[in-house]
């Protein structure tokens, strides 16, 4: 099983990313009935009275185009923040510099595994409400970090390339685009991008989806700017390309140096409390544990 196949964000990604090509297909089968279509046609399929005049199959692709990067939007998200739930369970220096800097009640996180799951797991004091309302009193240090992280990425996206990279920033410390370059070339060698090319071609990316979601896509003299399958399916493919290529640079969930048996403990103390709200990610723990998910 590789990288991919154990990745949860990646799988949830990949399902919405097909479902975009199938629209795009959907928008290739309205345009050859749009044109070759007779009202004989129309009749046998159950849709005489349909106008065809109204249809616009381009208007499909522009939808596909905005799904597309929200499938990235959504990925990068939870990509993040799977990794991030398992990092601040880590000693200082295996997590990245940035999580390193993230306070909890006013002190670094500091969670040294070697210490036991008292030293890793005590309570802080009460609540004091925001993401965490709807819990019990008391929470854990960990899920302070987690918090933190959480309200950092709050109503944030992540389309444009220099907010993904600065997303990623939690979870990576190298240049983001300039490794995921080096990675996209040695899986094609026969194609040669750099740091700057992929950025420059999610910029655009992400400009023409707000020029169709915003604009519906109206250029000069309130025209749509042309658009056909072909485009957007060279799109689709792009970014699917940047999502398989960062997955694995980043590779595994890093484990090494978390103890899993103190992993378990803040898993069962929080998965169970259902009434607390605690938002322990049970895909996430057996991906890593390779144990089955509680009944």
């Amino acid at each position: 099983m590789g990288v991919l196949d154990r990745n949860h964000a990646y799988t949830v990604f990949k399902h919405n990313i097909d479902a975009v090509r199938a629209m795009v297909d959907a928008g290739q089968v309205m345009d050859a009935l749009m044109q070759h279509a007779t009202a004989a046609d129309l009749a046998r399929l159950g849709v005489a009275e349909l106008d065809l005049s109204r249809l616009d199959a381009t208007d499909m692709y522009r939808g596909a185009w905005g799904l597309a990067v929200s499938a990235l939007d959504r990925w990068v998200s939870d990509e993040i923040l799977r990794r991030v739930r398992i990092l601040v369970l880590m000693p200082p220096d295996r997590r990245p510099r940035k999580l390193n800097k993230v306070t909890v009640t006013g002190a670094v996180a500091n969670f040294p595994l070697g210490q036991g799951t008292q030293a890793l797991f005590g309570r802080y004091g009460p609540d004091e409400g925001g993401l965490l309302v709807g819990r019990s009193s008391y929470t854990y240090p960990f899920e302070r970090a987690y918090d933190t992280v959480i309200r950092s990425l709050h109503r944030k996206t992540f389309q444009h390339p220099d907010k993904i990279a600065a997303g990623f920033g939690w979870v990576y410390d190298g240049d983001l685009w300039r490794d995921t370059a080096n990675r996209v070339n040695r899986e094609s060698p026969d194609t040669a991008v750099s740091g700057d090319s992929l950025k420059h071609r999610l910029a655009e990316i992400a400009q023409r989806r707000n020029r169709i979601v915003h604009r519906s896509d109206l250029g000069h003299h309130f025209q749509k700017e042309p658009l056909n399958a072909s485009e957007v399916h060279d799109t689709i493919d792009f970014l699917e390309r940047v999502v398989v290529a960062i997955t694995h640079l980043l590779g595994d969930v890093p484990t090494h140096g978390v103890d899993l048996g103190s992993l378990w403990a803040a898993y069962v103390n929080t998965h169970c409390d259902i009434d607390s709200g605690h938002a322990w990610d049970c895909d996430l723990f057996c991906e890593i544990s390779e144990l089955r998910p509680l009944s």
